[in-house]
């Protein structure tokens, strides 16, 4: 069975808020309706995945923060945009008001160099 963009991104999310939580996987797994077999199944589909994702040559992008002199506004600044996005060697600069499905679409292109 292959495993959905959705069901890896919803079971990360469950990894990431366990930990946060500070809960065991047995006591997570009582409070939110699952076995650990369950658990532990999506957690070797995940890891398995990030693992062949990893050895594509797929990585993250870097998102830097654009820091403001003290003092200065965007208007005294000019349009410099809110973060930067750096690939490889691109970098993109991103302005707050940039809609996030676009910016899902780029980094989905982006992935795909």
């Amino acid at each position: 069975m292959a495993i959905t963009n959705e069901n890896r991104l919803l079971w990360e999310q469950r990894f990431r808020e366990r930990k946060e939580q500070g809960l065991t996987i047995a006591e997570w797994c009582r409070q939110n309706g699952f076995t650990e077999n369950q658990y532990y199944y999506w957690c070797k589909r995940i890891n398995k995945l990030n693992q062949t994702t990893d050895t594509n040559g797929i990585s993250f992008a870097e998102i830097t923060p654009v820091q403001f002199p003290d003092g200065a506004s965007k208007a005294a600044v000019g349009t410099r945009p809110d973060f930067r996005l750096c690939f490889k060697d691109m970098q993109f600069y991103i302005p707050s008001g940039f809609q996030t499905a676009d910016l899902a679409g780029l980094v989905s292109v982006l992935r795909s160099l």
